[in-house]
C-alpha cells in the first residue's frame, strides 16, 4: 500500500493512505498542502 507522511516544523503530523488523505484531510496544514496543488483544468491565467 502507498502510505503518506506530512511533516510540519519536523514533526509528523499525519500519516495516512494516499487514496484517504485526498479524501479527507485531519491536519490544517495537509490541507494547505493539497490546496497548493495547480489545478490543470483552469485555464494558465487562473492559476
Amino acid at each position: 500500500t502507498d502510505e503518506i507522511l506530512v511533516m510540519y516544523a519536523g514533526k509528523i503530523v499525519e500519516k495516512a493512505k494516499t487514496a484517504e488523505l485526498f479524501k479527507s484531510t485531519e491536519h490544517p496544514y495537509t490541507e494547505a498542502l493539497l490546496r497548493s496543488i495547480p489545478k490543470t483544468d483552469q485555464p494558465s491565467h487562473t492559476r
